[in-house]
């Protein structure tokens, strides 16, 4: 090196310094593309999944609203709001369940997602069941049953406790 010129050594520093810079250059193109899939990933997939299963809780909620009227009708004797409300709930069981199917269709991602959803999906049979039995001890005008399931360890509570649980955990 000792007989370089100073010429040479300038050029072999520039030289040194472009290539360099070239190979910052391809790592960060590298990089951004990789962002960039991680951005639409979260975009396409995330966001969209996540939409889902806030709305399918939101028609959780919307079933308890539900049960609420149609015990209510079943008390005052106003059986056109009870009937609305069976509508109502065979609806939401329905957006529900397509919902969830939806989710294992285009957004299942591992086997732990897969282990959520059928968590959900036993957490909204049980809630249902409830739901029936709450049904059946209004047209029985079962005051005493009805009490219990809304107690705070009821039945009805307890499931509707987990379901909301399951979504969250989702």
């Amino acid at each position: 090196m000792n007989n370089l010129t100073i010429a040479k050594k300038l050029i072999i520093l520039v030289f040194v310094a472009l290539a360099s810079l070239v190979l910052v250059g391809i790592v960060a193109i590298y990089e951004m593309r990789s962002a960039q899939q991680r951005f639409d990933t979260v975009q396409h997939s995330v966001i969209p999944a996540i939409v889902l299963l806030s709305e399918t809780n939101a028609h959780s909620a919307a079933i308890r609203s539900a049960v609420c009227d149609y015990i209510i009708g079943g008390f005052i004797g106003d059986t056109t709001l009870q009937k609305a409300q069976m509508a109502n709930l065979d609806d939401l069981k329905k957006k529900i369940n397509d919902n969830l199917d939806r989710y294992q269709k285009e957004f299942l991602t591992d086997d732990q997602d897969k282990t959520l959803l059928e968590n959900d999906r036993k957490a909204l049979a049980a809630y249902l069941a409830e739901v029936n039995d709450v049904f059946g001890k209004v047209e029985r005008q079962d005051i005493p049953g009805l009490s219990q399931q809304f107690s705070a360890n009821g039945q009805f509570r307890v499931t509707a406790g987990k379901l909301i649980h399951s979504f969250s955990e989702h």
